[in-house]
């Protein structure tokens, strides 16, 4: 998959060669505050599928030890990527061009929603085992 997108005012811009490693919408506190929203969707990518051109600043919105580093353009303030460990990039769906792609696999920190969803996505109350979670499910 080849997927391009841009921060609102267009300074930092991206581009993704490959496939996504999981596809997620994700509830947790950090992100809640990061965006201002009851939840994000998310895709990880690995880093070497993602290439990024503009300036941007390094940011935590918590002190939670696994709280991801998010990227945000320095001249809007967009949150452009996260990069929750070295190895993987998310990107924000609504940011890429074409924005049409995004089908989620899961919920993540369902225990923390502020909202609920009715939906048939498994949702777990906080990671699949597989990403070093419990596994459990609501």
């Amino acid at each position: 998959m080849k997927l391009s997108g841009q921060c609102a005012c267009g300074n930092v811009q991206f581009e993704i060669d490959g496939e996504p490693l999981v596809q997620t919408i994700c509830h947790c506190p950090s992100c809640q505050k990061a965006h201002a929203a009851p939840m994000i969707q998310a895709a990880i990518f690995p880093a070497e599928a993602f290439r990024v051109e503009g300036a941007t600043r390094c940011i935590t919105v918590t002190d939670e030890p696994r709280a991801a580093r998010r990227h945000i353009c320095q001249a809007c303030g967009t949150k452009v990527f996260n990069q929750p460990v070295d190895s993987v990039r998310t990107v924000f769906p609504s940011l890429c061009t074409p924005n049409d792609w995004f089908k989620p696999e899961m919920h993540i920190y369902w225990s923390t929603r502020v909202v609920d969803v009715v939906d048939d996505t498994p949702k777990y109350l906080d990671f699949p085992e597989r990403f070093g979670g419990t596994g459990k499910l609501a």
